[in-house]
Protein backbone atom coordinates (compact mmCIF):
# COMPACT_ATOMS: atom_id res chain seq x y z
CA UNK A 1 0.00 0.00 0.00
CA UNK A 2 1.14 3.24 -1.04
CA UNK A 3 2.30 5.74 1.59
CA UNK A 4 1.90 9.61 0.71
CA UNK A 5 3.21 12.33 3.67
CA UNK A 6 1.32 15.30 3.30
CA UNK A 7 3.41 18.70 3.35
CA UNK A 8 1.41 22.01 4.39
CA UNK A 9 2.77 23.60 1.50
CA UNK A 10 0.22 25.46 -1.40
CA UNK A 11 0.15 24.35 -4.59
CA UNK A 12 -2.42 25.25 -7.50
CA UNK A 13 -4.33 22.88 -8.97
CA UNK A 14 -2.59 22.52 -11.98
CA UNK A 15 0.99 21.66 -10.66
CA UNK A 16 -0.82 19.31 -7.92
CA UNK A 17 -2.32 17.64 -10.97
CA UNK A 18 0.68 17.33 -12.66
CA UNK A 19 2.64 16.02 -9.77
CA UNK A 20 -0.09 13.53 -9.06
CA UNK A 21 0.47 12.32 -12.39
CA UNK A 22 3.73 12.08 -12.12
CA UNK A 23 3.45 9.81 -9.13
CA UNK A 24 0.82 7.54 -10.45
CA UNK A 25 2.70 7.31 -14.11
CA UNK A 26 6.37 6.63 -12.21
CA UNK A 27 4.78 3.61 -9.89
CA UNK A 28 2.25 2.55 -12.24
CA UNK A 29 3.14 2.14 -15.75
CA UNK A 30 0.33 -0.06 -16.66
CA UNK A 31 -2.30 2.03 -15.46
CA UNK A 32 -4.63 2.77 -17.67
CA UNK A 33 -6.80 6.23 -17.53
CA UNK A 34 -10.60 5.90 -18.48
CA UNK A 35 -13.07 8.76 -18.29
CA UNK A 36 -15.20 9.52 -15.57
CA UNK A 37 -18.86 8.64 -16.78
CA UNK A 38 -21.62 11.05 -15.48
CA UNK A 39 -24.03 8.76 -12.93
CA UNK A 40 -27.50 9.31 -13.80
CA UNK A 41 -29.31 10.16 -10.70
CA UNK A 42 -31.74 7.32 -8.99
CA UNK A 43 -35.37 7.25 -9.49
CA UNK A 44 -37.49 7.97 -6.22
CA UNK A 45 -38.59 4.31 -5.51
CA UNK A 46 -34.63 3.07 -6.77
CA UNK A 47 -33.17 5.50 -4.10
CA UNK A 48 -35.63 4.57 -1.54
CA UNK A 49 -35.11 0.08 -2.41
CA UNK A 50 -31.34 1.61 -2.18
CA UNK A 51 -31.48 3.34 0.89
CA UNK A 52 -32.93 0.16 2.39
CA UNK A 53 -30.83 -2.20 1.45
CA UNK A 54 -28.05 -0.03 3.19
CA UNK A 55 -30.09 -0.18 6.32
CA UNK A 56 -30.71 -3.38 6.37
CA UNK A 57 -26.97 -4.21 5.55
CA UNK A 58 -25.97 -1.33 8.23
CA UNK A 59 -28.47 -3.36 11.03
CA UNK A 60 -26.50 -7.16 9.98
CA UNK A 61 -23.22 -5.49 10.64
CA UNK A 62 -24.03 -4.44 13.94
CA UNK A 63 -25.90 -7.19 14.74
CA UNK A 64 -22.69 -9.16 14.27
CA UNK A 65 -20.42 -7.26 16.08
CA UNK A 66 -22.78 -7.22 19.08
CA UNK A 67 -23.15 -10.94 19.10
CA UNK A 68 -19.36 -10.68 18.66
CA UNK A 69 -18.69 -8.28 22.06
CA UNK A 70 -21.08 -10.81 23.80
CA UNK A 71 -19.13 -13.98 22.64
CA UNK A 72 -15.66 -12.66 23.50
CA UNK A 73 -17.23 -11.05 27.10
CA UNK A 74 -18.65 -14.13 27.83
CA UNK A 75 -15.19 -16.36 27.06
CA UNK A 76 -13.38 -13.65 29.17
CA UNK A 77 -15.75 -13.94 32.27
CA UNK A 78 -15.25 -18.18 31.75
CA UNK A 79 -11.45 -17.36 31.41
CA UNK A 80 -11.20 -15.25 34.23
CA UNK A 81 -12.99 -17.70 36.59
CA UNK A 82 -11.41 -20.10 35.71
CA UNK A 83 -8.37 -18.72 36.00
CA UNK A 84 -9.59 -17.33 40.29
CA UNK A 85 -10.48 -20.64 40.59
CA UNK A 86 -7.27 -22.67 40.51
Amino acid sequence: MLKIKLRHTKYSKQSLALQMFHINHNLLPNMLIKEIATIKPLTPEKARIKALQTQKDNANKALKAERDRQRIAKAQKSLNTALHTQ
